[in-house]
Parts: structure tokens; sequence; C-alpha cells
């Protein structure tokens, strides 16, 4: 019997020629879907990237949103063939997936796509005191981890229930929306435990399907798919996925994760208490446990990691880059159309103000994690030092001001992590599009006041599938493996000794205001 070592299997040779072996991620995010492809080695060969947008149905109100799947298909579409026109597709070995949490899609018996609705789709908050009572709190977060119901699969299908009949009548099978790639890709319906749990239908201590909770909101078993191990090989592409992708049929399709939770694999987190936050278009704070743990309090969640036997406590963060996009592509820089030159002029302003920002404080999106409490007439704001001028409330303040109050949001919602697991993070590992803003990981060194290890991988969650793929190709014989091997490079940030004082009291001031936006409005 041989022995594995755990290292990457060597290229396949074609007449004398070594072969790289190739490994392509699809990622359907909240604002855009991309292609990327890797090697085995984790280097980044190509990459392509279309923006997209949710919109709310004409009639409905704002709290419903929906995404068109054709269209979405189409950008995704669009990104396999334009990476695999700079890569020798012939090369690939295996394509994954990854998505949005809790986003999710309904279809017929036929596989026709009744309803497809992004993260941000909350129309089940309507029917949510009915759902709460057929779920029992107490019984439902026991198996599921998560409360309350209403972003999730059953209020979802309660409002179809009540709203639209005939349409709940036709539902035959639910897909969140990374298995609904691979669906595409193959025909073959699966789902994996990472976005699984997200439908609020999955047992997180027996690994399965809650035969009880589906009973209860009334849906067939049958409408959810079997669920397939991360970095199991679930298929082969076929003949209509290489019409749509370009991707040559029989590659095969593997399992991937969540887009959080593959980001926490590129980062290497695979050890108890080590805290990974994702500072992307939100900013979720999440520590590896090595045992199921819940809240008391019902405001955290906890979900399975991809690595096996893991869990991840997460208290999250709301939004994070895209409070800091919003603003400087829609409010600074007015007149000027490039954005890339926006943004480096916006944080060249904001390198020169002090920690604190001058006095200004933002209240833009940022949360410290509690959706029993969710105060939907919470005013967004900044608020500036009297009298404001150029001097103390000028676009490098609120640049700063929005940076420090993603970190603070990210400080508060660890202390939250920390007083339920009971234990301080042994690392802390940052990644996501924020990252790329040196002076946003000073930042969050300082108010943490602890080192941060910065992946330099630019697209995580794409990485993290690539590594499932690895696996699923067999190229390494387990996840923690290709984690391992294809993590690539980091670097570690050292708070900034004369700017942690300083955050220690803008943080006070920062969450004193919040409490008061959220509980007095």
């Amino acid at each position: 019997m041989s022995r594995s070592t755990g290292r990457a299997r060597m290229p396949r040779s074609t007449g004398g020629e070594m072969k790289e072996e190739l490994l392509l991620s699809i990622d359907a995010g909240s604002g855009g879907g991309r292609a990327v492809v890797f090697n085995a080695q984790g280097e980044l060969k190509a990459r392509a990237y279309r923006a997209w947008t949710s919109y709310i149905p004409e009639g409905q109100e704002f709290m419903v949103q929906e995404f068109n799947p054709e269209h979405y298909w189409k950008l995704l579409c669009e990104c396999t063939r334009e990476v695999l026109g700079k890569v020798d597709k012939k090369q690939i070995r295996a394509v994954s997936s990854t998505s949005m949490r809790q986003g999710c899609l309904f279809f017929d018996q036929d596989g026709k796509c009744l309803y497809a609705g992004p993260n941000r789709d909350v129309r089940g908050i309507t029917y949510a005191v009915e759902v709460e009572e057929a779920l029992n709190r107490e019984r439902c977060y026991e198996l599921t981890c998560r409360w309350p119901p209403w972003m999730f699969v059953p209020c979802r299908l309660r409002w179809f229930q009540e709203e639209q009949h005939e349409t709940f009548e036709r539902v035959r099978h639910v897909l969140m929306i990374n298995d609904w790639i691979l669906y595409m890709l193959s025909g073959e319906m699966v789902a994996e435990p990472t976005n699984a749990c997200e439908t609020m239908l999955y047992d997180l201590n027996k690994k399965e399907w809650s035969a009880e909770l589906i009973e209860r909101i009334g849906l067939k078993p049958e409408a959810l798919p079997r669920i397939a191990r991360t970095g199991e090989a679930v298929g082969k592409v076929s003949q209509k996925g290489e019409q749509d992708t370009g991707i040559p049929q029989g590659t095969l399709v593997v399992a991937g994760g969540a887009d959080t939770q593959a980001a926490l694999v590129a980062c290497r987190q695979s050890q108890p208490h080590q805290l990974g936050l994702v500072a992307g278009t939100t900013l979720p704070v999440m520590m590896t446990l090595d045992k199921l743990i819940l809240d008391q309090d019902f405001k955290l969640w906890t979900h399975c990691h991809m690595f096996d036997g893991l869990y991840l406590l997460e208290s999250q963060g709301g939004d994070a880059g895209k409070i800091f996009r919003g603003y400087v592509e829609g409010h600074f820089g007015y007149g000027q159309t490039d954005n890339d030159q926006k943004y480096e002029t916006l944080i060249k302003l904001a390198e020169k103000i002090p920690p604190g920002s001058g006095g200004v404080r933002t209240f833009l999106g940022s949360l410290v994690w509690d959706l029993t409490k969710v105060n939907p007439n919470k005013p967004a704001a900044v608020l500036l030092p009297f009298p404001p001028d150029e001097t103390n409330a000028g676009p490098g303040n609120v640049g700063r001001a929005i940076l420090e109050a993603i970190c603070f949001s990210a400080k508060a919602n660890l202390a939250q992590i920390v007083a339920v697991a009971g234990a301080k993070p042994e690392q802390v590992l940052l990644c996501g599009g924020l990252t790329r803003i040196q002076l946003f990981n000073q930042i969050m060194a300082s108010v943490l006041n602890r080192p941060v290890t910065v992946s330099q991988c630019k697209e995580a969650s794409a990485l993290g599938i690539a590594m499932a793929s690895a696996v699923g190709a067999g190229i390494y014989p387990d996840l923690k493996t290709a984690s391992e091997k294809m993590a690539g490079e980091f670097s570690l940030v050292e708070p900034v000794a004369d700017w942690t004082e300083e955050y220690e009291s803008s943080y006070e001031v920062w969450r004193e205001n919040y409490d008061k936006f959220e509980n007095e409005w």
C-alpha cells in the first residue's frame, strides 16, 4: 500500500510535454458573478467578472427581491468562456461553485425555475409570526442553530403559500445558488452542508435534512436534494453544460461551499479558535470550533465548516465594502468618472487623517449582530464635529471614519463570539476586497489591538472552492492538505502603537451612539 505524501501530484505528460493541472471556480456573489482559474499550487491563472443586480418585482414591497436566473446564468457563461480563452481548457481537471449564502431557487417537476431569490430577499418577514409558531424557537434553534426564520426557506415558502398559492403548489425542488450552478453544469441536484445550513432545514447535529422541520412547513422531503460532502465529485459537465459554458464535456463537477466558508478555507482557518474576518461586501466574523456550541440568547449562528469535524460561530458585522464603495462611487469626487482614481484619491486623503477621524463617526450599515432586535427604523447617519469644515469633516475624515466603523463593528461582534464560545481568538485571519486597502488592515489590527494575518489572495472564495476541486480531482488527499498547499502568501499586520489608545476611546463613543440609533428610533 502506498502512502500519500500530501503533495500535489505531478502534472500529466503528453508526448513529453508537462501539462499543468487547472481548476475552475464559479462564484455567484451578491454584486456579480465571476469565473476564476487556478493551478494546483493555488496560482491564479485567469479570471473574469460580470456585475449584476437583483430587482423588486412589479407591485411588490422593497422587502421582496428576486433575480433573473437566465440572465445570471448567461453572465456566468460569459465569464467561463472568457477565462477558458486565456488557458488551455483541456487542462481543466474539475469545476466547482460557491455563492452568497441564503440565496435559493425553487423548481417545478420539469426543472423549470419558479423563483430565484438572493440573500437579501426578506419577503418572509410578512409571515414570520406564523412560521415562528410552527417551527418553535427553542427546538428550531437546537436543530439548525439559527433564528429568526424570516430570511430562510421556510418563510419564503410560506410567503408563496399565502401570496402566490399556485406557484407554491408547483414547487418540487429547492436548491441554493451554488448548488444550482452545479445543476446547470451537470444536471445533478445535490446540496453541500455549508449552504444547506442556510435553508434552516438542516440538522447540524445529525448533518442531514431535518425531517421534523420539513414536515412542519409542509414541504415534501424529496424536494431537498441529497447531501454531498465538500470535495466530492458529484457528476460531470454535460453536453448542454459544455454548450453553455465552453467547459469540456466530461469535466469533473465537484461539490463546493458557501462563499464565506470557502474564503476561510483559502485562509487556512482549520484550527479551533482561529478567527476569520471576511471583509467583502459584508463582514462575517467567524470563530472555528471543534464542537457544536449554541448561543443561549439566540443572537449568533453556528455553521458547518467545509473542513470535516469543524464548526463556525458567526456574529455578522453587516455591510462593509458595500458602504465604502457606495461612498466612493456615489458621493465622493463629484464630476469624476474614473472610479479607480476616486478610490486612490480618497485613500490618500484618509491616510492623512489621524485615528478617530477628527470626531467623525459613521453609522451606514455596520451591525452588532442580533436579528431578534433588528430595528427597521434605525437611521443611517454620519455624525460630524461642530462646526464642521474641511479641516475636521472633509472627505478624508468621512472615508477614514467609514473604515473605522467597519473595524469597530468587527470588535463588537468579536466580543459576542468570545462571550458565547468562552475562548479568545488564537489567531485573527483577514481576507476580502477591503484588504487591498493597507490603511484598512492597519486600522483593523489597531482597533482589535492584536496582529492580523492578511491573505494576499484577492479571490479568496474562488480559491477555497478550487481547493475543494483539487480534492475531488484527486490532486490532494483531503481539504486540509489542499488548503495548506494552495493558500499562497500572507502578511502580518501589527497594531500601530500610536493608534491603539485613541481607538479604545473612539470605539466606546461609536458603540454608545450605535446603541442609541438601534434602540431609540
